[in-house]
């Protein structure tokens, strides 16, 4: 990029203080409804029947040995 291609942005606000700038749309302290991420239901978890598609653990020489076959690479 050649230095002849960069300009300089203006602030969105009129007066340059903060509080002058519009709010952004969509979520930050400033939002609408700030703590409205607190009312989560508390955590997700997997249906039973997607645990049970998965399968096994593999053991610990099993990882071992896939992290090597990974590795070599």
């Amino acid at each position: 990029m050649n230095s002849n291609e960069l300009n300089i942005q203006s602030h969105l606000a009129s007066s340059g203080a903060h509080s002058d700038s519009k709010p952004r749309e969509g979520g930050g302290l400033q939002g609408q409804q700030p703590l409205e991420g607190l009312k989560s239901k508390g955590p997700f978890g997997p249906e039973n029947s997607a645990l049970q598609s998965l399968g096994e653990p593999l053991s610990q020489e099993e990882l071992k040995k896939r992290s090597e076959e990974l590795n070599r690479g």
